[in-house]
């Protein structure tokens, strides 16, 4: 009897950890399902954003001679929300019949996989596009500008010093700078520049006679630039460079960005998405940890979608990197089940995986600046989280975490 009765305990609490496994599996993947429906319905939500409706301008466009040409500026730091921004603009000037597209740009540069999406988006547009550098074009704002049919130029401005670097101006990879440079040069030669002044642009150890005496990026101010045939004019307003480009009486419409494409920027913003990683654990731990489905595992959702969604639809985030995600998850949760360690390191090691791949993006484009993102976002969220446990814990040590 002893024996049969040890058998039935072992066998009841067996069935105990199965039924809690089951349920708790089951708010995982009701977790997941909701998940995957508010990315489709943000998603969808910031898709219908990017068609700009017709209006009255627009009627009177196609009724009238004047020549249509989009203003669109690009300031500060390149990156994915800039990217879908330029990207609307081109198929709004596509689909309008423009007679060309104006850049207004003042940038020191950004993630190269921001501006590879734009230049590609340039060189296959029909549409006449034009640069005018208002000061500044750097690293990844002179590969755009390379990208471009003419570049006009401000008195004083500057373009080039396209080496990718980190936060301290340290270069990046030989590998990096290598592909960087083949980029660069093939855009050049794509809009009848020079491939190798291009490439001087990136490579310090490319030098120019002539422009550049030292092994340093070369960078070419107004003048230079226009001698050595990278920019065709010199303009001091927005006015001035339609007048040299035959546009002088166009009507010209300014595209600025939308809320949606401001909220994607801020969503990817590192220490933003730091803080919604950390909000998304907190929930997610919080909603495991306690029966039912309440706040803490909507609060986490909604994190969640808005850190991948966002990431997502910049071209950083992938399903794979969700996917990734969840499996490590799914191992963390087993891991309370089925003691041993094994999986609760193999599912963290995932989490953090999944995590930085939705953060990097294409590993041809990771920078070291890129690199300092990543860790940054997910070494807060990480800080975050341990210190806001602690403090559940404090307050309620009965919590079973």
């Amino acid at each position: 009897y002893g024996l049969v009765g040890s058998e039935m305990c072992i066998r009841d609490r067996y069935s105990t950890h199965v039924k809690e496994y089951v349920s708790m599996t089951r708010r995982v993947f009701f977790m997941v399902a909701l998940l995957f429906g508010f990315g489709s319905v943000a998603l969808r939500a910031v898709e219908d954003t990017t068609v700009v409706a017709t209006t009255d301008d627009d009627l009177e466009s196609v009724v009238s001679a004047r020549p249509l040409v989009y203003h669109v500026p690009i300031e500060g730091t390149i990156d994915g929300g800039l990217a879908e921004f330029l990207t609307r603009a081109v198929k709004k000037a596509e689909s309008d019949s423009a007679d060309a597209l104006l850049l207004e740009m003042n940038t020191y540069g950004g993630r190269v996989d921001a501006a590879d999406k734009i230049r590609t988006i340039l060189l296959e547009t029909p549409v006449l596009t034009i640069t005018f550098v208002h000061n500044n074009a750097a690293s990844a704002g002179a590969l755009i500008s390379m990208a471009t049919d003419t570049i006009a130029m401000s008195p004083g401005a500057a373009i080039g010093a396209a080496t990718p670097v980190d936060q301290a101006g340290t270069p990046g990879s030989s590998k990096v700078i290598s592909y960087f440079r083949s980029i660069m040069g093939e855009t050049a030669r794509a809009t009848g520049r020079s491939p190798v002044i291009a490439e001087a642009m990136v490579d310090s150890s490319i030098v120019v006679p002539g422009f550049e005496d030292s092994p340093r990026p070369l960078t070419l101010r107004t003048d230079q630039a226009i001698a050595a045939g990278i920019a065709q004019q010199e303009a001091k307003s927005v006015e001035e460079v339609l007048q040299l480009n035959g546009l002088g009486d166009a009507e010209v419409r300014r595209i600025e960005e939308n809320w949606a494409e401001n909220v994607v920027r801020f969503l990817t913003n590192p220490m933003v998405s730091g803080l919604l990683l950390t909000i998304g654990a907190l929930g997610l731990i919080g909603e495991l940890s306690n029966p039912g489905f309440g706040l803490p595992g909507i609060a986490g959702i909604v994190c969640l979608t808005l850190f991948f969604g966002a990431h997502y639809i910049v071209d950083l985030a992938q399903w794979t990197d969700l996917l990734i995600f969840l499996v490590g998850v799914s191992l963390i949760i087993a891991e309370l089940f089925v003691p041993g360690g094994i999986l609760g390191i193999l599912g963290v090691a995932l989490v953090i995986t999944g995590l930085f791949m939705s953060l990097l993006g294409k590993i041809q484009y990771i920078t070291a600046p890129d690199l300092t993102d990543a860790f940054t976002s997910v070494g807060l969220a990480f800080i975050l989280t341990i210190i806001g446990l602690s403090l559940i814990h404090i307050s309620e040590p009965t919590r079973p975490y």
